[in-house]
């Protein structure tokens, strides 16, 4: 299992021009949580956003580094030992609106064996259930299968689903749920309002809904709704 000194001896960074600790993919990140209970050994990481650009530092997280992955960046605090350092920092990032969407990963996460003997119980269905993603902008698009709602623009296939059908689709595959502050910083450049469509609007991860037409957030009226979806 890894501990705290291991990843930052994995997990050391160079410097960017802008002062930030860049690292590589071979910088362990683990799994995300989401309210399961950790495991016995592992460390911990904060996530605190996944941008398509380094921040300006007026919104960087301090402390904090920069794992690069393809054209995007994901900001983690840490490492840590303890799960309670780890909830404390997700608290305090999630208390700024820039960071609402912190969330704890663990290294070295494992299941219980009984989540495990379901596992492979139902092997063939999950299998089944695990959904193709594309890049778009740094995000990642589950695509549509089967008889699933969709539309075509650009050649591109978009998947319309519920928010609990979204929701899984993205945590099934370690990500969240975009967020309203990444979503609106991709569309503000022009390639960005050109490669996402505005015909449906986007669940966001707080549950909300983002209409890009409208430029706003708001409480969707159900939770059936069938809209886009992007995984961060």
């Amino acid at each position: 299992m890894f501990a705290s000194e291991d990843l930052d001896a994995r997990c050391k960074g160079e410097k960017s021009s802008e002062g930030y600790s860049v690292v590589g993919e071979s910088c362990p990140i683990g799994e995300g949580l989401w309210g399961r209970k950790p495991a016995k050994n592992g460390a911990f990481w904060v996530q605190c956003g996944i941008y398509a650009e380094l921040p300006d530092q007026s919104e960087a997280v301090n402390g904090a580094l920069y794992r690069k992955e393809g054209r995007q960046y994901r900001c983690l605090a840490g490492p840590f030992d303890s799960f309670g350092e780890a909830i404390e920092t997700r608290n305090s990032l999630r208390a700024q609106a820039e960071t609402a969407d912190a969330f704890i990963r663990q290294v070295g996460y494992q299941p219980s064996v009984k989540k495990t003997v379901l596992k492979t119980a139902s092997a063939s269905a999950k299998k089944g259930s695990i959904r193709h993603q594309e890049q778009v902008l740094g995000f990642w698009a589950p695509k549509p299968k089967g008889m699933d709602t969709r539309y075509t623009i650009n050649r591109r296939d978009w998947w319309r689903a519920t928010y609990q059908e979204a929701n899984n689709a993205c945590r099934k595959s370690g990500k969240t749920l975009v967020s309203e502050r990444s979503l609106r910083k991709a569309i503000s450049t022009s390639r960005g309002a050109k490669a996402l469509p505005d015909l449906y609007p986007y669940w966001l991860s707080n549950g909300q809904v983002y209409d890009i037409k409208l430029d706003m957030s708001f409480v969707a009226i159900s939770d059936t709704l069938t809209l886009n979806v992007l995984c961060e």
